[in-house]
């Protein structure tokens, strides 16, 4: 049963003050293990502060080449993924850290340790190509699509999406 709320029901077309209504604080998700650190949600995320890497994509893909070419692995998530997708990767994967979540994602060791390194070399290969380059943007302007050089994982492009005003990158 829903719960009643503290605030009156309008009627169709009624205004209310402003000072009536009561302003919308930003929320975390906890993590689905108590261990781990909350992860603040998209409507947390501020707009892009200056030297902040998502406000532009000129800035935003040699970030990310760097933080691959310097094998910090769980940088590139965290800078590459929105705060709300990397929540939800998080519990999806049932990482309890942005380390877990990275050794899953890039494995470091075994067998699959070679197939990633091989992905990290391609995938920063292409996004330093990428500078410089201009991308297909959709109507809105808010997804950024780029041909990729060499095809990685199967695809042939790369794909970054604005929200909240600032950028990220899509399907890692």
């Amino acid at each position: 049963m829903r719960e009643k709320s503290a605030m009156p029901a309008l009627k169709r077309d009624e205004v209310v003050e402003a000072s009536k209504v009561a302003p919308a604080t930003p929320t975390t998700i906890q993590p689905a293990r108590a261990s781990a650190q909350p992860i603040p949600t998209a409507m947390a995320t501020p707009a892009a502060s200056a030297g902040d890497p998502h406000a532009d994509l000129q800035t935003l893909i040699p970030a990310l080449a760097d933080l691959l070419e310097a094998h910090d692995l769980t940088g590139y998530l965290e800078t590459a993924m929105s705060p709300s997708m990397l929540s939800f990767v998080m519990q999806s994967q049932t990482a309890s850290s942005l380390d877990e979540l990275a050794e899953k994602s890039f494995p470091t060791t075994g067998t699959l340790a070679k197939l990633t390194d091989a992905y990290i070399t391609t995938l920063t290969q292409d996004l330093r190509a990428l500078q410089g380059q201009a991308p297909v943007l959709d109507a809105t302007g808010t997804t950024a699509t780029y041909e990729l050089s060499q095809p990685i994982k199967g695809q042939k492009i790369i794909t970054f999406k604005k929200m909240n005003g600032l950028w990220y990158q899509l399907g890692i």
